[in-house]
């Protein structure tokens, strides 16, 4: 168990890779990766088969559990609901890590630079290292 976990969710489209992110509350702040200070059982976690899991450092130099998804690998809209049918227990706390798909949109990880804070810059490079690896393998 951790304090904060961070999620990513992922897709290859047209425009190349993508991620989910969050809009913000007032227009002149910047949008945002999911985020959850609820404390979580990674090992439900693991249901999410094949997910790129780092530990990324924050502006403030503590690690934060970063968990990547495809997006296209999963019914995003029905995880909610496939997740609520696990552990009782976990329940609570998943609904608080996945937020509702109509508070964020995808963005092309170029412009997604543009519009997160600098300390999630690191989540993304990785990310789009580890998926650009993992398509290079599968197309071999």
């Amino acid at each position: 168990m951790r304090n904060c976990i961070r999620l990513i969710v992922y897709r290859i489209h047209e425009k190349g890779l993508e991620v989910f992110l969050l809009k913000p509350q007032q227009s002149n702040d910047k949008w945002s990766l999911v985020e959850s200070t609820v404390p979580v059982d990674f090992n439900v976690l693991e249901l999410l088969d094949q997910g790129i899991e780092m530990d990324i450092q924050d502006a403030d130099g503590r690690y934060v559990q970063t968990i990547a998804i495809d997006g296209d690998r999963y019914d995003i809209p029905r995880i909610r609901t496939l997740i609520r049918q696990d552990v009782g227990i976990v329940k609570e706390k998943i609904k608080h890590l996945i937020p509702e798909i109509t508070d964020g949109s995808y963005v092309a990880v170029k412009e997604a630079f543009k519009k997160l804070l600098p300390h999630e810059y690191a989540a993304l490079k990785e990310l789009k290292d580890i998926v650009l690896d993992r398509n290079l393998l599968q197309n071999i």
